[in-house]
């Protein structure tokens, strides 16, 4: 039986995502329950009278060719072992799609198995690319205005700044920020600025591994602004992992990282029809339907 979470549910489901998505949870898990789970937008399938699968949909507004329109985000897609390749999580994907072709134009999904769910209309739209590079590789820049002050305000009014350049990216309040406080907080995660004449020019989102620094999140105003912060994360470990999308080229200044690309974002149009009127454009092929010639893509939101 389909049906929408009870309220006092959500510690079976939260047992569920523990069980299933370990390999990748470093504090997330706990931060999602405490600050973004809701029980109506979560559907789950009962058999045997207990939870077996389930899924959660995120609301967020996307700006797409300069027009926001409403977007859902699919998470915590999940069977229990024993119970999978009975039907059971696509008997939750076709509800959840039905209902998501009703409310809003596009569904994503951060999938870890991209061929699940090419049978629901999905397809890959959305990669990013890792440099990953010694800090002996990397020019010496000062450091100088690089503190973890954390200004919402900024921080929204920077994100609108550095995705003018781009398309397809999910619109930040201040409660954006608020609750990626408390996520890095929950994750052991860190959140440098870089402020110059009390403007916030840059920031970048970090993970301290034993000789590593993971650079999640990295968001500029102007080249310095990315340089000094780069600078900084050498400081930090002697080898740097840098996460951006698929379209900022970073080669001028970093020649010597590795680099490669993974796919992080499927993406369906629930309306096709309405989208080509949206848009005054063929909603098919996916990529063609969302390419911009002058702003590539941004898609970082997981949730």
């Amino acid at each position: 039986m389909i049906r929408n979470a009870l309220e006092n549910e959500k510690s079976a489901i939260y047992r569920i995502w523990k069980e299933m998505f370990s390999f990748d949870d470093q504090g997330y898990t706990d931060y999602y329950f405490a600050e973004l789970y809701r029980a109506k937008d979560t559907l789950v399938y009962v058999k045997d009278d207990k939870i077996v699968s389930t899924l959660q949909k995120r609301g967020h507004i996307m700006m797409l060719h300069d027009k926001p329109i409403a977007c859902y985000m699919l998470v915590g897609v999940a069977t229990l072992p024993g119970y999978q390749k009975q039907g059971y999580m696509k008997a939750l994907m076709d509800a959840a799609l039905d209902e998501a072709s009703r409310q809003c134009l596009v569904t994503c999904l951060q999938a870890y198995n991209p061929e699940l769910y090419k049978p629901f209309g999905f397809e890959m739209l959305y990669s990013r690319k890792k440099y990953q590079f010694h800090r002996d590789d990397f020019p010496k820049y000062k450091t100088m205005g690089i503190s973890q002050n954390m200004n919402y305000k900024d921080m929204v009014s920077l994100y609108r700044k550095f995705c003018s350049s781009f398309n397809g990216y999910m619109v930040r309040d201040e409660r954006y920020y608020k609750r990626l406080e408390k996520q890095l907080e929950m994750e052991h995660g860190y959140l440098y600025t870089y402020y110059k004449d009390d403007e916030l020019q840059g920031y970048m989102i970090c993970y301290l591994e034993s000789n590593r620094i993971v650079i999640d999140e990295i968001i500029y105003a102007n080249g310095e602004a990315l340089a000094r912060l780069l600078a900084y994360a050498c400081k930090q470990k002697p080898f740097i992992s840098l996460i951006v999308s698929e379209y900022e080229n970073m080669g001028k200044l970093l020649p010597n990282a590795e680099v490669s690309t993974f796919g992080t974002m499927m993406v369906k149009i629930n309306d096709e029809a309405l989208f080509e009127e949206c848009f005054n454009r063929s909603a098919k092929p996916l990529k063609d339907a969302f390419h911009d010639v002058n702003k590539p893509l941004y898609i970082h939101e997981v949730a």
